[in-house]
């Protein structure tokens, strides 16, 4: 199982923020993906948004 790398999680929300106007509240690791070492981030925002 891949595990979480060691982003930082508010940098992350900054980035989002200042580059793509998302104002995320969470993000989280999901290690899944049709590679073995792929992996994914889901975003949750405002408004019952979510970005994968």
């Amino acid at each position: 199982m891949l595990t979480k790398p060691e982003f930082n999680q508010g940098k992350i929300i900054d980035g989002l923020k200042e580059h793509f106007h998302i104002a995320a509240k969470e993000v989280t690791f999901l290690p899944i993906g049709h590679d073995p070492k792929a992996a994914v981030y889901r975003v949750t925002g405002g408004v019952a948004k979510s970005f994968f």
